[in-house]
């Protein structure tokens, strides 16, 4: 597991160089320690918090929050086990009172660590520019703390940049080449570059390395789930399980799998597990809107707004505007135009009123709203909604390096230009390379200009890729099921 649906920040290559940032040219390489030092000075909460720590690399987020709530009770000063736990959870309350708790205790500790709660805290409050320039500057002060290059390089991994994300894990292992959150890690990026078989030669070590954790098997599970080898992702996941019955992502990981195999009522029965197994209520939102796309691979539209729906009340009992936003966006996605802008409506209309938001979720979500708005706007006709959508869009572009908002903009010009200036389009939609319906388009613009090799190539990537999200499910089944 590696927790892919999580959104992230921009980093750009000028920024992932490892030179310290302009405003802080102060910083310069630690002289007494090559890891991050931990400021507290209670030996039972340090203890704590490296448990905490370990539980993180094998992806026990739930339990790893657990363990950091019980070190900021051993030490309410302890300012770094506050960062991370307003990292980890999912409770929209807590991460807020422990991102403050967090600011307001950081003069007390090191530079470093001062930088790492920077880096962390702002992320959070959507100040992209800070917070990238804290991260650089700290791998600049701790350029061999293989922690701190696990970080960097999983963040690398959730903006696209798989080469640059490979050479700081490779960095990470290079310090400790049984590391095992670095093999877990680097396994990904491989397998985001199609490197199946270096994916799971990674993880068979880090298997070997941790037996008695559910997390290699998991992963193990997922590559292969990537790679097709669907009966060989089921063995895994149900090892994972033997081992830890309520390690959730592999009950989840078993819906997916059988989603793609076909087997709908199936992957619906497993879902159905996890959403018991779920620990948040996030999580079980995550699971539910999982098991409502299993009827729009049966070409079961109605049953599937009737699951949304669900989740779109469920989120708005629990004030996650986030959540209730997501619902509504996904049924716009395979509404016909009229219907999908009312869902829109209401996704926007969520997105302000929850007040169980962070800044940076309600703006991320905003922005994928406004992108599907401008797709279907477009199909309906109304050019005016459209360049009144994107012109939000390239507002929020302007003023944030959100990844997710930038992909977006670009997405959502590349469609409006696509009339009058196809090659124009195609470069912008290839910005948001991952997602399919900008693919499609740019498979028909490249077919359409004449340029065949570059549309086969394209519909190729399409047909096999083997992500569950919705996107895929609407558009990969129309060529090819991978």
């Amino acid at each position: 597991m590696f927790l892919k649906r999580v959104a992230v920040f921009s980093i750009t290559a000028a920024m992932v160089c490892g030179v310290a940032a302009a405003q802080n040219k102060a910083a310069a390489p630690a002289k007494r320690s090559e890891s991050l030092p931990v400021t507290t000075a209670n030996p039972q909460a340090a203890k704590l918090f490296e448990e905490g720590m370990r539980l993180r690399e094998n992806v026990r987020i739930e339990d790893s929050a657990a363990k950091w709530r019980e070190t900021v009770k051993a030490d309410p000063d302890f300012a770094q086990a506050w960062a991370y736990l307003g990292w980890v959870t999912r409770d929209p309350g807590e991460e807020k009172m422990a991102r403050e708790k967090a600011k307001a205790l950081a003069g007390k500790t090191t530079p470093g660590e001062q930088l790492l709660i920077k880096w962390m805290t702002s992320r959070q409050e959507n100040d992209f520019v800070t917070a990238i320039a804290a991260m650089n500057d700290l791998m600049a002060m701790y350029p061999h703390d293989k922690r701190l290059a696990f970080m960097a390089g999983r963040w690398l991994f959730f903006q696209n940049r798989y080469d640059d994300s490979v050479k700081y894990l490779e960095r990470a292992l290079a310090r400790d080449p049984n590391y095992i959150a670095g093999l877990n890690s680097i396994a990904y990026a491989y397998s985001a570059e199609r490197k199946y078989d270096k994916a799971i030669a990674a993880l068979n070590k880090y298997a070997k390395l941790a037996p008695k954790e559910p997390n290699p098997q998991d992963s193990l599970g997922e590559i292969n789930r990537l790679a097709g080898h669907y009966d060989e992702a089921l063995k895994h996941y149900h090892e994972s399980l033997k081992i830890d019955p309520k390690f959730v992502a592999s009950q989840l990981g078993l819906g997916d799998t059988y989603a793609m195999m076909g087997q709908q009522e199936k992957a619906r029965q497993e879902y159905a597990k996890a959403v018991s197994l779920a620990q948040t209520e996030k999580d079980k939102l995550d699971y539910e809107i999982q098991s409502a796309i299993t009827y729009l691979r049966e070409s079961k539209p109605e049953q599937a707004t009737a699951a949304f729906e669900k989740v779109a009340q469920e989120a708005h009992d629990q004030k996650l505007g986030d959540y209730e936003a997501i619902a509504h966006r996904d049924m716009a996605l395979y509404s016909k135009p009229q219907d999908a802008l009312k869902h829109l409506d209401e996704a926007e209309e969520a997105l302000e009123h929850g007040t169980q938001v962070s800044a940076t979720d309600r703006d991320e979500q905003l922005a994928r709203a406004l992108k599907v708005r401008v797709f279907k706007a477009l199909d309906a006709g109304d050019t005016a909604m459209a360049q009144s959508a994107l012109a939000k869009l390239e507002k929020m572009a302007q003023n944030s390096r959100s990844e997710v908002i930038q992909r977006s903009y670009h997405a959502a010009n590349g469609a409006v230009l696509s009339a009058k200036s196809p090659s124009e389009a195609i470069a912008e939609l290839q910005e948001d390379k991952d997602d399919p319906f900008s693919m499609e388009m740019v498979m028909k613009l490249q077919d359409k200009s004449g340029d065949k090799a570059a549309a086969e190539k394209t519909r190729e990537q399409l047909s096999t890729s083997r992500e569950v999200l919705i996107e895929h499910a609407l558009v990969v089944p129309k060529y090819g099921k991978g």
